[in-house]
């Protein structure tokens, strides 16, 4: 289970957050307030998990002004979030039917999602924007935000977006703690990419209303960042995964190339040693004396020539992906069947995908959790009462009755099952005893722990 404090960490605490004004935390039952909590933003992380578990709670993403006690759009001082909130129960679909429509049509990738009880919440974290002064081009913000929100909501009203959920101002259910508007549904968070952190104009591009030209709102962050998000590059290991790519572009080509010096040039500034393996690549190869010419050649400019002429000779080896393709005429069909040698857009694509491979197991992993849970349901059934198949899955009394009346395809739950114990970074020696059993032949030991441990994926 991921963490309320996870969450608002995630939110508040990244690089280009600056901590201000104050979140509401209430207690809001049948649309009358019980209980109101101003809480700083600045201790509301170290705050927050007291409310863990509790009936009914909500908060603001957004933070507003110390003075006053009214929760208004006026009063607003930071935004923090956009968000789009889903009743997927009354377009009458299944939950599973509105993430594959999040998963197949949203523009942008969520910061997280949590299913609310009823429905789901997305969220997308904000670049943070201080609405310090009430100044034209503050109140211009608000609105950039107020309308892409709703338009947000808008796209996905065929499962049910609200589009009056919209306003900077709004209340969203506190992730796990229980909605008790009927049955306690808990409010999980079933996806948290921390990583996802956007400027209101990446977002606006995308959801502002296109009847309306909206000024530019890029607002560029005063805090400088020094963070370096990836790991540092293996300079070595790089050099030969660009010769492999090389290697790789000759083959696609049958051997044939526009210019093979060009190739060998490359491949003796990135590593000198896999000049004759390149050159075997080659149709119509170089002869070894002229191989040994290019490298003596190079090895006098390297180590006698001025410091002029080595910059100038050495230019190459600077050059970036961009340059790379542009020299080599690669193209993008050739770009997706090499390793490191590609341009942006498919670069940007890989991540795509690559985000969306992790966000996929969870999402897998809580599918196989419920068919596994409908398929212990019915086969003992007429074993134990409805309250004890409950307490044993940890579900309602009111889905143990829902789950009688369904059944699962058991070919394809166990193909999902294998993928996800194969794909899941989280292991478990008992677990893997069992995963060469079919689902039909686990015993209900078996097939509890096989439930437990999806949970935890999930």
């Amino acid at each position: 289970m991921i963490k309320t404090k996870e969450f608002f960490e995630a939110m508040y605490n990244h690089e280009y957050a600056n901590l201000n004004g104050y979140v509401y935390v209430t207690n809001i039952v049948n649309n009358i307030v019980k209980s109101m909590t101003k809480i700083a933003t600045k201790s509301v992380v170290g705050r927050i998990e007291n409310y863990s578990f509790e009936n009914d709670m909500f908060f603001t993403p957004n933070s507003f002004s110390k003075n006053g006690d009214k929760k208004e759009n006026n009063n607003v001082l930071g935004l923090y979030a956009m968000f789009l909130d889903i009743d997927y129960q009354k377009k009458g679909i299944e939950e599973h039917e509105a993430l594959k429509v999040l998963d197949n049509e949203l523009k942008i990738e969520p910061s997280a999602i949590i299913r609310s009880g009823h429905g789901l919440h997305v969220y997308f974290f904000l670049k943070h924007i201080n609405l310090f002064n009430k100044t034209e081009e503050m109140e211009r913000l608000k609105a950039v935000y107020t309308k892409t929100n709703k338009n947000i909501a808008k796209s996905f009203e065929k499962i049910g977006g609200d589009s009056k959920a919209t306003a900077p101002s709004n209340y969203l259910r506190l992730p796990n703690t229980f909605n008790c508007k009927e049955a306690p549904e808990f409010i999980e968070i079933i996806e948290l990419n921390e990583e996802n952190i956007y400027d209101i104009s990446e977002i606006a591009e995308h959801y502002y209303p296109k009847n309306e030209v909206a000024k530019k709102v890029v607002k560029k962050s005063r805090k400088k960042t020094t963070k370096n998000y990836g790991t540092k590059i293996d300079l070595k290991k790089l050099n030969n995964d660009r010769i492999d790519d090389l290697i790789k572009l000759i083959q696609l080509r049958n051997g044939e190339v526009e210019s093979r010096h060009l190739f060998l040039r490359l491949c003796i500034y990135l590593n000198l040693s896999r000049a004759f393996e390149v050159n075997d690549y080659f149709k119509s190869q170089k002869t070894e004396s002229e191989i040994r010419s290019m490298l003596n050649y190079y090895l006098k400019k390297v180590k006698e020539g001025s410091a002029e002429e080595q910059a100038k000779y050495l230019k190459m080896t600077k050059w970036t992906n961009e340059a790379l393709i542009k020299n080599l005429n690669i193209t993008e069909l050739e770009q997706k069947q090499l390793k490191t040698i590609i341009g942006i857009e498919e670069s940007r694509l890989r991540d795509k995908l690559r985000k969306r491979e992790v966000r996929k197991l969870p999402k897998l992993a809580l599918k196989v959790k419920k068919d596994l849970s409908n398929l212990y349901v019915n086969r003992f059934k007429n074993i134990l009462k409805n309250e004890e198949l409950a307490k044993d899955l940890n579900i309602t009394d009111r889905t143990v009755r829902n789950l009688k009346s369904k059944t699962i395809n058991i070919f394809e739950t166990n193909q999902d099952l294998k993928y996800v114990l194969v794909n899941s970074k989280k292991q478990s020696k008992v677990i893997n005893k069992i995963t060469h059993k079919n689902i039909e032949d686990m015993t209900k030991v078996e097939l509890k722990k096989v439930i437990n441990f999806l949970d935890k994926v999930a």
